[in-house]
């Protein structure tokens, strides 16, 4: 056997192997095609058309792999299903060429806003312009020749221009922020620092705690580098909570004490209303000027309140029955100056005996007896002329 001759037969062998190859491979693009098309036409009134445009690009490629006596049937198949695909665009471009004129003007009237108010966030202008653009290209679906693309374009590009001015100018902005929020914690840093030599009161601690967390807030915007300050501002702000905790630890205890001076002078029996009345004014005194105590004021004032009311009670029997005996005099004194100015001004007998019932008269309250004792003089006086 010729070397010639051994070739032919591998080449007859590998013509016939490829035949099949090409038999077998055919016969699959053809069911695969008979199946594509046979979706495709129930689907031509359920899925939306553009996405049926691509489906029928990919059948057409598979069909120009079969022959030509195969690939006729299928191909009328799919001008049948292009003609209804072209049908519904041009339906859909009329239902959507008036929501196209709306959204360009819709752009127009944003870039006119955005260009005359410089109010509005950076991240406002980013997401109408997006929510815009993903607008579009939801309507633009499957439209090959838009005309209104130019105008949409022209009015974005504005609002995209309009967008790197402000993010340019915010960026110069957030530098200094940065600059303000670095010198606000090392201002805070020095503060703390001081009081090592000078502690502060529980209300100038809260009063500082609430004005450097104000004007913290009020920062706004700054650069993601300066996030690392939020850690150290944050820190210091548990220093001064920690602070404020002892500082309100100490007016507890110091308004506490006060309140069992008050209730010691309670307990005391031989005290007198004076010496009570002096010594709760002082202890009041030094309530008010002492620090404040926090969420617990109110409480302890309740219990000062408490004792107070117990130190008083024993004196408020003594106290109504001297205001009684006050009155008994002033209405024993004014009988008498009646009595008096009704007499004659030679009854020299009725004027000494209502000399003698003043003079009796024991005085419970020492202002009424100084007024009331002018007065009498004054009346008496006028029968010696």
């Amino acid at each position: 056997k010729p070397p010639l001759f051994i070739a032919l037969r591998k080449a007859i062998a590998a013509r016939n192997l490829l035949s099949e190859l090409i038999d077998e491979k055919r016969q699959q693009v053809h069911l695969q095609v008979t199946k594509a098309l046979d979706i495709l036409e129930v689907d031509l009134d359920q899925v939306a058309y553009t996405r049926l445009l691509k489906r029928v690009k990919k059948i057409r490629h598979k069909v120009n792999l079969l022959t030509y006596s195969e690939r006729a049937p299928f191909l009328s198949r799919l001008d049948d299903a292009y003609n209804q695909l072209q049908r519904q665009q041009m339906l859909h471009i009329a239902a959507v060429e008036p929501k196209l004129i709306t959204l360009c003007e819709s752009v127009e009237a944003k870039a006119h806003e955005y260009a005359q108010n410089d109010a509005i966030a950076l991240h406002t202008i980013q997401q109408q312009l997006h929510h815009l653009q993903q607008q579009w290209k939801e309507l633009s679906q499957g439209l090959l020749h838009n005309t209104h693309w130019a105008r949409f374009k022209v009015a974005s590009e504005q609002i995209y221009t309009i967008y790197q001015q402000r993010k340019c100018q915010d960026s110069v902005v957030r530098s200094d922020n940065d600059q303000k929020r670095a010198e606000l914690v090392a201002e805070l840093e020095q503060v703390i620092a001081g009081w090592v030599s000078d502690s502060p009161n529980y209300s100038s601690c809260l009063a500082l705690k609430n004005d450097f967390h104000t004007r913290w807030k009020a920062i706004r915007p700054y650069s993601a580098q300066s996030k690392s300050l939020d850690n150290e501002f944050r820190d210091l702000m548990q220093r001064i909570n920690e602070q404020l905790k002892q500082e309100l630890q100490r007016a507890i205890a110091i308004k506490q004490t006060i309140i069992d001076s008050v209730q010691s002078l309670a307990a005391e029996e031989t005290i007198s209303y004076y010496d009570a009345h002096n010594r709760w004014r002082l202890l009041f005194i030094k309530w008010k000027n002492g620090p404040h105590a926090g969420r617990d004021e109110q409480k302890l004032w309740q219990a000062l309140q408490t004792a107070k009311r117990r130190l008083f009670e024993r004196f408020e029997k003594t106290q109504t029955m001297q205001r009684k005996a006050a009155t008994a005099d002033i209405d024993n004194v004014k009988q008498l100056l009646s009595e008096l100015q009704s007499l004659a001004a030679d009854d020299e007998q009725g004027q000494a005996r209502c000399r003698r019932a003043f003079d009796q008269i024991e005085w419970h309250n020492q202002k009424a007896r100084s007024y009331w004792h002018k007065k009498f003089s004054t009346v008496s006086s006028q029968f010696q002329k």
